[in-house]
């Protein structure tokens, strides 16, 4: 996770040709304070495909948004209020899931949400290219761990 828009996604591909027969799939993120038990974590995205919801074609019921009724619905959460909705003052932004047509390989579907929200941690070098070091073997990782 990033300060700004990050995006859980997956790519989903028929078993047949452009047939998905009956699969279904829910990707879930929940936000939990370190420390905190299970029972206090916050669902704050959730994407699902659920293909015995597609009506007709397939490619064309995609195309059309279907199959995804089950994801999360947009909206906006207060991270100062135990991430509760609130349309007003919410920082944590869900967006609409969507589902897109993809033509890779064979027939498929992309399958994505957008969150948008501020996290604590410092930003990656590597998602602005910084190189990461790694040690050239495993002895001198544990001698200089």
């Amino acid at each position: 996770m990033q300060s700004g828009k990050n995006r859980i996604a997956l790519y989903l591909y028929p078993w047949k040709e452009e047939r998905y027969d009956g699969g279904h799939i829910t990707v879930s993120l929940y936000l939990n304070k370190y420390g905190e038990s299970d029972s206090s974590k916050v669902l704050i995205g959730q994407i699902a495909f659920d293909s015995n919801a597609l009506v007709g074609d397939e490619a064309e019921a995609i195309a059309n948004q279907q199959g995804i009724s089950l994801s999360m619905p947009p909206v906006k959460l207060n991270s100062h209020n135990r991430l509760q909705r609130d349309d007003e003052n919410g920082d944590v932004v869900v967006h609409q899931a969507r589902i897109d047509p993809v033509i890779a390989l064979t027939e498929g579907a992309y399958l994505y949400q957008d969150i948008e929200l501020e996290v604590p941690f410092p930003r990656w070098g590597y998602l602005d290219g910084d190189l990461t070091e790694f040690p050239d073997s495993f002895e001198e990782f544990k001698e200089n761990g």
